[in-house]
């Protein structure tokens, strides 16, 4: 899965990206959201794979897993992950 550091760099990348290939190429106006959305995928991809899984009391914190608790999340369980 994705890491929010994988996301957060990856969608950067794609957005220099775009912003290269839209006013400092001479490539048509098509193309700097396609190199874009390809360069966000791959560089996100990468920076996951690399940064590795997320710590287990993140996971839990995911909007998924704190919805379909039956009770609230404590203040001291978004103390423990941060």
């Amino acid at each position: 899965g994705a890491s929010s550091r994988g996301v957060l760099i990856g969608g950067l990348c794609g957005c220099l990206t775009s912003v290269y290939v839209a006013f400092f190429s001479n490539l048509s106006f098509y193309w700097p959201p396609i190199f874009g959305l390809f360069v966000t995928l791959i560089v996100g991809y990468g920076v996951s794979l690399l940064h590795g899984p997320p710590d287990p009391a993140q996971s839990a914190l995911t909007f998924r897993q704190v919805m379909t608790r039956s009770e609230p999340v404590t203040e001291s369980e978004c103390l423990v992950a941060k």
